[in-house]
């Protein structure tokens, strides 16, 4: 079942990019069945082990491909979700102010066409995205370590923060629109799952550090923000407290982290990744090229 998934993407065939989506949705329902089975959780896990064993050999194995393209069509599909809900509120303002009843005929008629479009885009993209999450969860439960190797961790933390972000930061306001059920988007539920995700590696450092690293949607107030949507929903209160303690202890990583840089501020270029303009910490020669890359950079590439 993996090889499948995993073998959609190299098809060879001339396949929009979005139906590849439709060829993985009957595939969540089969992996979520055959979860249930120890057996068959016991022989993922085996592919999890072997992968992050071999995980920087030339060709990566296939558990390792297969939460790569996971974590690939979670960012596509909640990206595309967030904003094509932003572009149904935007519609929605500009229809109710009366802007559109100033157009010709066929100019409002093709932007209403357009704005049926974009909520049959939305709610397809609603569907996929918190199943894609729920495969997520159901597999982070059971199978955490590989997910906290330097060359996925980053990408992980980067892909839950800037989902929280949207969710229960200022740019929330973006996404409500008329009939949320019609479009079958669901905050709660969304803002719940990507706590669950958050718990299940709330042991790891690694992965606080990679969460406290994302200057993109990380900052102090994001835990925050999350609790008091979570008390709105009703989310466990011991499940509050345990996201209360691990945004504490991101937030002092943050803190020792920034201390850290500081410290090598003026560290020579020689030192850093040319890619990333960071702090090399396992530094590596290419063979060809013979420029040195830090390991989780080449891997990233690789993946």
């Amino acid at each position: 079942l993996l090889d499948v998934f995993v073998s959609i993407e190299l098809t060879g065939q001339a396949v929009a990019f979005e139906q590849k989506f439709n060829y993985r949705r009957p595939m969540y329902e089969i992996l979520e069945y055959l979860w249930k089975f120890d057996k068959h959780r016991e022989q993922v896990k085996k592919l999890a082990s072997y992968a992050e064993e071999h995980i920087d050999d030339a060709e990566a194995p296939l558990f390792l491909r297969f939460i790569n393209l996971l974590m690939n069509d979670a960012n596509f599909l909640l990206d595309e979700a967030l904003t094509y809900m932003a572009r149904l509120r935007a519609d929605q303002e500009a229809k109710e102010r009366g802007e559109w009843n100033e157009m010709p005929d066929k100019q409002r008629q093709e932007l209403e066409n357009t704005f049926q479009r974009t909520g049959r885009i939305a709610r397809y993209m609603n569907i996929m995205g918190i199943k894609t999450l729920t495969i997520f969860d159901m597999i982070t439960q059971e199978i955490k370590s590989i997910f906290c190797h330097p060359a996925i961790c980053e990408r992980l933390a980067a892909m839950l923060n800037y989902c929280l972000q949207h969710l229960v930061g200022p740019k929330r306001r973006n996404l409500k629109v008329r009939d949320l059920n019609e479009y079958l988007f669901d905050p709660p539920k969304l803002v719940a799952k990507v706590t669950d995700i958050y718990l299940n590696f709330s042991q790891y450092n690694q992965f606080c550090v990679a969460v406290s690293n994302d200057g993109m949607s990380y900052n102090e107030q994001l835990f925050p923000q999350a609790v008091e949507v979570l008390q709105r929903i009703q989310y466990p209160s011991e499940r509050i407290d345990e996201f209360l303690q691990l945004g504490k202890r991101i937030k002092k990583v943050a803190a020792e982290q920034k201390e850290e840089e500081a410290a090598y501020d003026d560290a020579p270029d020689e030192y850093l990744d040319p890619i990333t303009s960071i702090l090399m910490s396992d530094p590596v020669m290419l063979p060809s090229s013979r420029k040195i890359l830090d390991r989780t950079t080449i891997a990233r590439h690789l993946l």
